[in-house]
């Protein structure tokens, strides 16, 4: 009797192995939860909400304040679509200005493309780094001489 039991069990777990919400790819929920958080924060126009989808790390006191300013402006046009997307081919995200070398904070892992819905169908591209097992939005930072 037990026997018939154990092998519809074996069955019932074969048939949901790969269903959604059994063992998903923990860098795959990284994603997600990513680009569900910055939608969430973008619709309700929370600007808190979304600067801690930022990395900060050795982001200058300038930087920080331009970057707010930006997020803020963002929230006046409606979304089309973001998605999390590889990193494009020879991807470098590192630059001068005014004498400083500024690099990434985190190392670009992706990057988080948003459309937005306005009559140029504008777009951006972030680059994404991971940090404690979260993705963030990576910010510039003047690279530390060695």
């Amino acid at each position: 009797m037990q026997m018939p039991r154990l092998s519809l069990c074996i069955l019932l777990a074969f048939c949901f192995i790969g269903q959604p919400g059994c063992s998903r790819d923990p860098d795959q929920v990284a994603r997600q939860a990513l680009v569900t958080a910055w939608k969430s924060a973008h619709a309700s126009g929370d600007t808190e909400a979304m600067l801690a989808l930022f990395c900060w790390d050795g982001v200058e006191e300038a930087d920080r304040a331009f970057i707010r300013q930006s997020v803020m402006a963002d929230f006046d046009l409606p979304v089309e679509s973001v998605q999390v997307v590889p990193l494009g081919k020879n991807a470098d995200f590192a630059y001068d200005f005014e004498g400083k070398r500024y690099v990434p904070n985190l190392t670009p892992v992706a990057q988080l493309e948003v459309v937005f819905a306005n009559a140029e169908r504008m777009h951006v591209r972030h680059p994404l780094g991971s940090k404690d097992g979260q993705y963030l939005l990576i910010n510039p930072r003047p690279q530390v001489s060695e």
